[in-house]
């Protein structure tokens, strides 16, 4: 009769610690860019309206993104991470060929709160744009910590590191 409880107590927390193992692990994925290519419309019109005429703006993705989702015991997430080690972004001017390309390495973390809140952190480096002969004419880097709210209103709670924005130092680089 003991060694049958015991045989019990054994299989029953066997499952138990199995099903908290899986319960308990993120959920890993790899997004992989190679020479991903798109429209820049967005740079486009913010160039055009500094008087920057740049009929094509084409971005340009290379590198990975590793998003880990962590679940609680329920399956609801609870966080979302991703990293980029090693991305890059290209800005290209296809009419003349400028382009600028910047090491775009960061860390995002995003937490949901119980109230459909979340809280978001982010760091590394947004961008640096680096004329030669010039040096680094604009960067943003650093961290960024904001709160956004179930209707989607976002605060921000935290920022350090150089802010420079990114025009018009990025349309005079793809400016004939």
């Amino acid at each position: 009769m003991r060694a049958r409880i015991m045989a019990t107590v054994i299989v029953v927390t066997s499952l138990l610690l199995t099903t908290v193992a899986f319960a308990v692990g993120p959920i890993r994925e790899r997004t992989h860019f190679e020479n991903e290519t798109f429209a820049a419309g967005g740079v486009r019109n913010t160039c055009a309206a500094l008087g920057y005429p740049l009929p094509h703006v084409v971005n340009v993705l290379n590198g990975d993104i590793l998003a880990k989702t962590y679940v609680d015991s329920a399956g609801n997430v609870t966080r979302q991470t991703e990293v980029a080690p090693g991305f890059t972004h290209t800005w290209l001017n296809p009419d003349n060929g400028k382009s600028v390309t910047s090491n775009q390495p960061y860390h995002f973390v995003q937490r949901f709160n119980a109230d459909a809140s979340s809280d978001i952190t982010l760091s590394g480096l947004v961008y640096r744009i680096k004329v030669p002969g010039e040096g680094v004419v604009a960067m943003n880097s650093g961290r960024i910590e904001f709160h956004v709210a179930a209707d989607g209103t976002q605060t921000v709670t935290e920022s350090s590191g150089p802010e420079d924005p990114l025009f018009p130092a990025l349309c005079q680089v793809l400016s004939d």
